[in-house]
C-alpha cells in the first residue's frame, strides 16, 4: 500500500535536509512507519470486525462506525507526524542559523588573524631583507678590498719575479758564454793533441809498413834462394823427381 505526498511537501523535505537523496530516505522511512501503523490498526480492526461479524451480522452503520474510527486514527497519526515534522524543521532551521553565525564569526576571526599574520610576516621580511642587504654590502666591500690587495701583491710579485728572471738569465748567459769559451779551448787543445798523435801514428805506421815491405822482400829473396837450392838438390839426388818435374814443365812428353 503506497502513500502519496504533494510536491510542496517534497520540496520542504528536500530544502530541510539539503539533499534529494536524504529527503527520499526520510519520506520512505515515514511512509513505512505510517503504512505499518495503519496496517496494524486495520488488521486489528479487521480481526475485531471479523469476530463481530462472525458472532453477529454487521450492519452498514457498524461498518461506517469502524471506518470512521480508522479514519480518525489515521488523521491523529498524520497530525502527530506533521507536528513532529514541523518541530524537526524548526530545529533544523535554528541549527542552520546557529551554524551560519558560527561560520561567519569564525571566518571573520580567521580573516583578522590572517591579516595580522601577513602584516607581521611582511615586517619580518622587510627587517630580514635590510639585514641581508647590509651583510651583502659589507661582505662585498670586504671582498673588493681583499681582491684589490691581492691584485697589488700579485703585481708586486710579478715585477719581482720578472727582475729575478732577467737577473738569472743574464747570469746564466754569462756562465754559458764562459763555459762555451772554456769548452772551445779544451776542444781545440784536444783536437791539436789528437791530430799530433794521429800524425805520429800515421808516420809510425808508414815506417812500420816500409820496414815490413823490406822484410818481405828479403824473405822473398831468401825463399827463392832456398827453393832453388831445394829444387836442385832434389833433381840431382833423385832421377825420378827430375823426370816428374820435366813432365810438369813440358820438357819430357
Amino acid at each position: 500500500m503506497g502513500m502519496h505526498v504533494t510536491a510542496e511537501v517534497y520540496d520542504i523535505f528536500e530544502s530541510t535536509f539539503k539533499s534529494k537523496d536524504n529527503a527520499k530516505k526520510v519520506m520512505n522511512a515515514l511512509e513505512e512507519v505510517i503504512v505499518t501503523t495503519v496496517h496494524n490498526s486495520w488488521y486489528k480492526t479487521k480481526e475485531e470486525l471479523k469476530g463481530e461479524v462472525l458472532s453477529h451480522f454487521a450492519t452498514k452503520q457498524d461498518l461506517e462506525q469502524v471506518h470512521n474510527q480508522l479514519s480518525s486514527e489515521i488523521q491523529n497519526v498524520r497530525v502527530e507526524l506533521l507536528g513532529k515534522f514541523d518541530a524537526l524543521y524548526e530545529k533544523t532551521e535554528k541549527d542552520k542559523a546557529e551554524l551560519l553565525g558560527i561560520i561567519k564569526q569564525d571566518k571573520a576571526e580567521l580573516i583578522g588573524m590572517m591579516k595580522q599574520d601577513k602584516a607581521e610576516l611582511l615586517g619580518i621580511l622587510q627587517q630580514n631583507k635590510a639585514e641581508l642587504l647590509g651583510i651583502i654590502k659589507s661582505n662585498k666591500e670586504e671582498l673588493l678590498g681583499k681582491i684589490e690587495s691581492l691584485y697589488e701583491k700579485t703585481e708586486k710579485d710579478k715585477a719581482e719575479l720578472i727582475g729575478m728572471i732577467k737577473q738569472d738569465k743574464a747570469e746564466l748567459l754569462g756562465i754559458l758564454q764562459q763555459n762555451k769559451a772554456e769548452l772551445l779551448g779544451i776542444i781545440r787543445s784536444n783536437k791539436e793533441e789528437l791530430l799530433g798523435k794521429i800524425e805520429a801514428l800515421y808516420q809510425k805506421t808508414e815506417k812500420d809498413k816500409a820496414e815490413m815491405l823490406l822484410k818481405f822482400e828479403k824473405m822473398d829473396k831468401k825463399f827463392s834462394i832456398y827453393f832453388t837450392l831445394l829444387l836442385f838438390t832434389i833433381i840431382f839426388l833423385n832421377q825420378n823427381a827430375l823426370e816428374f818435374i820435366a813432365k810438369i814443365i813440358g820438357l819430357v812428353k
